[in-house]
Formats: C-alpha cells, structure tokens, sequence
C-alpha cells in the first residue's frame, strides 16, 4: 500500500511540475517558470528515488511531444535547446534535495540547505548546456561563454539576478510548505526513510 501511495505521490508532483511550466513570465533566452519548485518539494517529500521518478515522468511527457514544458513547448527539441539544461537540472535537483533532506521532514535548517544544493544544482545543469547551445558548441565552454550565460540565466540585464531571487523565494516556499505537510496526519508514513 505504501508503495500505491508513493507512485500516486509522484504523479500528482508530476501534474504539478506541468502546472508550474504553465505559470510563465518570458524573457529572452529562459523563461521565469515555477515548475523548477516542484522538483524541490518531491525531493524533501518522497526520497531520491521517487523524486527522480516523478521528474523523469515529466521530462518524458515532454520529449514524447505533450505541451509541458515552459510556455507550451515540447519535444525533444525543446530539451536540446537553451533550457534544456535546466529541465534536466530539475532531475538533478530532485536527486540532490531528496539525498540531503531530513527524512523524518523535521528539521527546517537540513531542508533549507537541501533545496539551496537543489537550486544550485538546476543552474550547475543548465548553464553549461546554455552556453553550449547559444555558443555553437564546445566554443561555449570557454571561461567568458559560460560568464556570460550566467548572467543570462540568472535574469534579463534589466533585473540582474531576478531569476536567483525568484528561486531563493520558491525555496523558501518549499521549505515552508514541505514542514506543513510532514505534519498533517497520515502523510509521515509516506515520507521516505
């Protein structure tokens, strides 16, 4: 029964991954989503393993061409593109806020350091692939390259790092609704040990 309930877990963080995309604010190169929250919270919620699953089944429904990615894109395309580093920064993210989390969801100051490693893990993925792509290649691995694909992916060069900013106020509301829902009656058996 745990299992059922770990699987139904992670496909109600999936639909909640393709909600997030659906939440845009565009801006030239990578869009401003919240999907990359939900990653996050299946992390601190269901483990490493059921986290990456989850994350995996949206990547996927997004290679196999359903509209879930940011702003409606899909394909296989869309994830060989600017941002697909970060989607797959969202697996590794998963992976990384599920393997530094307290598992019994108690304490707040392991939760908030596991999804600032999960953040820093999603940029980690993403820039590189950014810069690969915007750059043409191996071209884009080059110190200033990657320079300049921070900075395009940390925000629009109206709003230095709004994109860091937006994601210090998703953690933190990750955080906070993670610790409310470890406690709810029923749900501490379901976390992941």
């Amino acid at each position: 029964m745990k299992s059922i309930s770990r699987m139904v877990l992670a496909a109600l963080f999936t639909g909640l991954m393709v909600a997030g995309a659906l939440v845009t604010i565009p801006f030239p190169g990578v869009p401003l989503v919240i999907a990359n929250a939900f990653p996050w919270l299946a992390g601190l919620m269901l483990g490493p393993a059921w986290a990456a699953i989850s994350t995996a089944l949206y990547l996927l429904l997004g290679a196999f061409g359903l509209p879930v990615f940011a702003g409606g894109h899909a394909g296989v395309g869309t994830l060989m593109g600017n941002t697909g580093g970060f989607l797959f920064g969202y697996l590794l993210s998963a992976l990384v806020v599920g393997w530094l989390r307290d598992p019994a969801g108690k304490s707040v100051v392991r939760s908030a350091l596991a999804v600032a490693a999960g953040a820093v893990s999603v940029y980690l993925a993403g820039i590189p692939w950014l810069a690969f792509v915007a750059f043409h290649g191996a071209a884009g691995f080059e110190p200033g390259h990657l320079v300049q694909a921070f900075f395009w992916a940390t925000g629009p060069a109206a709003f230095p790092l709004l994109f860091v900013i937006g994601d210090v106020v998703k953690a933190v509301a990750v955080v906070a609704v993670a610790g409310v829902l470890a406690r709810l009656p029923g749900v501490e058996p379901l976390l992941s040990k």
